[in-house]
């Protein structure tokens, strides 16, 4: 950190604008989540994603230089260097943090699946359902025949009229 104490003043004009570009990611990944849970968690994990995969080329490739020099200036790196040193309190908060988000996040996920299969009709449901189709279909025509039977022994006018 630099020798202002404060979070904004201290933080580098660079980091500043990555820092609001990240909140508005954040924000556009939330709001993607609260829609469809499965590609909001992709996007909240890209950026992670993104970060391991660079670190590892770079390891692997002896890459000194580019986005790996410049580690120590980004926006993420600097907000939790400032928390981190901030108190342990917010070490452990951090730490129950990043903990909850991954565990919530997993378990969202797996469930999804249950979830979606709860939505489905049951066998019970679905055999209720043609069950109760089949009396409907069953009442109607019964209901024609039972109405053609009366008319075979209703005497007609016909018939009242010839005798």
């Amino acid at each position: 950190m630099s020798d202002q104490s404060g979070f904004w003043s201290g933080m580098p004009a660079g980091a500043k604008i990555r820092f609001l570009a990240g909140l508005a990611y954040l924000a556009a990944a939330l709001g993607v989540l609260s829609q469809a849970p499965i590609a909001g968690m992709i996007l909240l994990m890209l950026p992670v994603l993104w970060t391991v995969f660079v670190i590892w080329i770079g390891s692997e490739g002896g890459m000194n230089s580019g986005p790996l020099r410049q580690k120590g200036d980004t926006a993420f790196v600097y907000v939790l260097r400032y928390v981190w040193r901030s108190s342990s309190l917010a070490q452990v908060f951090l730490a129950f943090l990043v903990t909850g988000f991954v565990v919530g996040g997993l378990g969202w996920i797996s469930t999804e699946g249950l979830r979606a299969d709860a939505a489905k009709p049951t066998l019970t449901e679905r055999v209720t359902t043609a069950a109760d189709s089949a009396t409907q279909a069953t009442k109607k025509t019964i209901g024609g025949w039972v109405s053609t039977a009366k008319g075979w022994f209703t005497p007609s006018d016909e018939s009242q009229s010839s005798s």
